[in-house]
C-alpha cells in the first residue's frame, strides 16, 4: 500500500527513476557543487585582501 510513491510533478507515472535522476540531477548536483566552490573561492579571496 505504501510501495507505490509518485514524486514526478502533475502525478504523471515514471517508468525508469534511476535514468531521469541521473540525467536531470547529476547537471544540477555538479552545477550547484560548482557555484558553491566558486562562492568559497571568492569568500577566501575577499577575506585575505
Amino acid at each position: 500500500m505504501a510501495t507505490q510513491i509518485h514524486l514526478a510533478p502533475g502525478g504523471a507515472p515514471v517508468p525508469t527513476p534511476s535514468i531521469r535522476r541521473i540525467s536531470f540531477d547529476r547537471p544540477l548536483a555538479v552545477g550547484a557543487a560548482m557555484a558553491m566552490w566558486v562562492l568559497i573561492l571568492i569568500g577566501l579571496r575577499l577575506l585575505t585582501l
